[in-house]
């Protein structure tokens, strides 16, 4: 039998009563980068794999953490 992506009546049932469809989960979010060393908040990865920090674009970020 081939699987649904919907719900089918026992899950229209279930909603009824309160409950919800889970559905599919989306797409993880993006990993944090290592710690700005200038403030100490998370950094954002790059396209190009480089960790940099939104509010000191100018301090040097240890890769490894």
């Amino acid at each position: 039998m081939a699987r649904r992506d919907g719900p089918g009546v026992w899950w229209q049932l279930l909603e009824f009563m309160g409950m919800t469809w889970p559905g599919r989960k989306g797409a993880p979010p993006p990993p944090d980068g290592p710690p700005c060393p200038a403030c100490g908040n998370p950094t954002e990865v790059g396209e190009d794999g480089r960790a940099r920090c939104p509010h000191h674009p100018n301090a040097t970020i240890d890769p490894q953490g």
